[in-house]
């Protein structure tokens, strides 16, 4: 009986002396960082965006998104937000922001240390080019026509013979770079013209004849 005791007394104070080690030895202590969703053509606040908060990988490339979210939240109407969270000063942390009427970035917005607290992140705007394409007499035939736009726009490709077609191309607020419309014949590339970005929340209209 005084053996159990003994043993049940032992098993007890070795579990206290683990969980008390594991406890000091954490290094992850409350903090929060704050900060306002920002148009960066504007400069206006963006209400209700989503932001997401990321521990990030040292050293990793900001692209590259295959952390888990530490937490999600939607912005307020003054595009404010706030996150507390458990954090490590030797760690480094990310914020995403995400709105339907921006563009879908896929690397993160703002990445930051522990000791941050205040930080304001930027949401790119959409603007479109409609280009118009006329195919003139005598008609091409054409394997494929692609419009090459940024890194926020992916290409577009019409896989179909046209004498008048419309694709829209979603565009960066940049106006000191162009889009470029490829024509495609036989594995033969043909630039058949080049248009300057429109600015930010602008439509550009453009017709080609080719």
């Amino acid at each position: 009986m005084i053996k159990a005791k003994f043993t049940c007394l032992w098993y007890f104070t070795f579990l206290f002396l683990i969980l008390g080690c594991e406890k000091e030895s954490d290094p992850y202590e409350p903090a929060f960082v704050e900060g306002v969703v920002l148009d960066r053509v504007t400069d206006l606040p963006v209400p209700y965006a989503k932001v997401t908060l990321y521990e990030l990988e040292d050293g990793e490339p900001s692209w590259f998104i295959f952390w888990d979210s530490i937490d999600v939240q939607t912005a307020g109407e003054d595009g404010t937000y706030r996150f507390d969270y458990r954090g490590d000063r030797t760690n480094v942390y990310g914020l995403k922001v995400e709105h339907e009427k921006y563009y879908k970035q896929r690397e993160i917005s703002q990445s930051f240390r522990q000791h941050r607290t205040e930080i304001d992140v930027y949401a790119i705007p959409k603007s479109y080019l409609r280009v118009r394409m006329l195919d003139d007499p005598p008609f091409r035939m054409m394997d494929s026509i692609w419009i090459q736009s940024t890194t926020y726009a992916p290409d577009v490709k019409v896989l179909k013979s046209f004498i008048d077609t419309t694709v829209i191309s979603p565009t960066t607020p940049n106006t000191s770079q162009a889009t470029s419309l490829v024509l495609w014949k036989e594995g033969e590339r043909t630039n058949i013209g080049s248009i300057t970005f429109c600015p930010g929340h602008d439509t550009c209209s453009v017709t080609i004849r080719f």
